[in-house]
């Protein structure tokens, strides 16, 4: 049976069919070199080294791949290279992977051409290609990172044997106040571990009265970059407070941006005690240097230094200044009756008298000699002096201080001499002092317990 031939019509078809068959196959084929075209591109933009494996077998690598190994293309193309660019110790592991179509990123030891073994990360996926199911495998020479890390962990480990051999107490705070680190220093003083305040604020450990002043130390750290010698107070576990003196520095992240604080707290409670003792014998020696052992009120040098302090002040001013002089009654037969102690006694009894009867913050009372007193009354006429005189004569032999061989009255009493003059001019501080002086002994030749004015 003879074929039958196709008509002019049906050949003409299958020509057709035939014609777009081929520009599909050659759109496909464009299609594949530019999609390959554009990997190759991309591949070869990238740091990293980019191949592609079947089983093992590279099929393509961008340049970077090559250069990372140590090989030239022809050396690798379609041959096994796990044996080649993976370090024996990695092999096993990576030959399971490709086994098991594993995919993800590793951290494997890679082997160059010239044996030298380095660390590399591995970015695997599975794709198509040509057709194919294979693996795409991203690789990257973490030979540097590795060794920043190092030298950072090195670096961290110095900086945390530094922090941890600081004798004195420190602690890092992040900018919300709590806790990143605490050296052993710290838990010696105050008590607390860093396992038991990291991450955590330290309220209890602050008081509240302090709080002012680190708000204020954390809002000047955007732009103050440390602080030194900060005085403050702070409490131990126990609940026991302890003067600190804090310098620290604030930190700043990758941004600029204030990150932290360094905080050392420096133990300063002795240190305290000693300035506070140290004060109390200075000014307990001021004291003494400027008083009367006895009696409580000031000394004739001080007394020497006052008076002519205000005997200038009055000269400057051209005012008034009266000067006081009184000595006790028969002093000698009190002491003779009544012995020593109990004249001790009496001395101090009356020197209390005249300094409380004095109420103005410039009037000075002083011990003069023996049982003489004096007083001096800065911006005071005669007058003025006058009234403080009796008013002293009066305290005086109303107290009831018992003087059983006085004459003229059963009590301790004073004689008084005042004296007033304009300081400066003829007149001389040592006239006024011997014008009172002259008067006292006035009120004693004229019967005792009585005030004489000078003329």
């Amino acid at each position: 049976m003879m074929p039958v031939k196709p008509t002019y019509e049906e050949l003409e078809q299958r020509i057709k069919e035939l014609e777009t068959e081929a520009i599909k196959h050659k759109n496909i084929d464009r299609a594949f070199r530019e999609s390959e075209e554009r990997f190759r591109t991309l591949s070869e933009a990238t740091f990293e080294g980019i191949a592609i494996h079947e089983g093992g077998v590279l099929l393509t690598a961008n340049e970077q791949y090559f250069r990372m190994f140590g090989y030239d293309p022809q050396e690798l193309i379609g041959q096994q290279v796990i044996p080649l660019t993976v370090a024996p110790l990695s092999r096993e592991f990576i030959e399971k992977q490709i086994k098991s179509g594993v995919t993800g990123s590793h951290e494997i030891m890679g082997l160059k051409k010239d044996g030298t073994e380095f660390p590399i990360e591995t970015n695997v996926k599975s794709m198509e290609y040509q057709g194919r199911l294979v693996r795409v495998v991203a690789i990257r020479n973490i030979s540097e990172r590795n060794r920043t890390d190092k030298e950072l962990i090195e670096g961290e480990e110095r900086y945390r044997t530094i922090l941890d051999s600081n004798p004195d107490p420190a602690v890092i705070y992040d900018m919300d106040g709590k806790v990143v680190y605490l050296n052993p220093a710290f838990t010696s003083v105050f008590g607390w571990t860093q396992e038991e305040r990291l991450g955590k604020k330290m309220d209890n450990f602050i008081p509240e009265e302090e709080w002012p002043i680190l708000q204020k130390l954390f809002e000047e750290g955007n732009t103050n970059a440390c602080f030194l010698d900060v005085e403050s107070r702070r409490y131990t576990k126990e609940g026991k407070i302890l003067d600190v003196s804090i310098s620290g520095a604030f930190f700043k992240d990758s941004k600029g941006m204030p990150a932290g604080s360094y905080v050392t707290l420096r133990n300063i409670t002795e240190n305290k005690k000693m300035e506070k003792a140290l004060r109390e014998s200075e000014e307990k020696f001021r004291r003494l240097s400027y008083m009367d052992d006895l009696t409580g009120v000031a000394n004739r040098r001080y007394f020497e230094e006052i008076f002519n302090v205000e005997w200038g002040r009055g000269a400057r001013d051209r005012s008034p200044m009266s000067l006081i002089m009184c000595d006790i009654d028969f002093f000698k037969a009190y002491n003779d009756r009544l012995g020593h102690q109990s004249g001790d006694d009496a001395l101090k009894q009356v020197a209390d008298l005249l300094r409380s009867t004095l109420r103005r913050p410039g009037d000075m009372a002083a011990r003069y000699g023996g049982e003489e007193f004096v007083v001096v009354l800065p911006d005071t006429d005669k007058k003025g002096a006058a009234l403080v005189a009796e008013l002293l004569r009066a305290n005086v032999e109303v107290s009831g201080i018992a003087h059983p061989d006085s004459p003229i009255c059963k009590s301790v009493t004073i004689s008084i001499g005042v004296a007033t003059t304009i300081p400066g001019g003829r007149h001389k501080p040592a006239s006024l002092i011997s014008k009172a002086d002259h008067a006292m002994y006035q009120a004693k030749k004229e019967g005792r317990n009585r005030v004489k004015i000078s003329d």
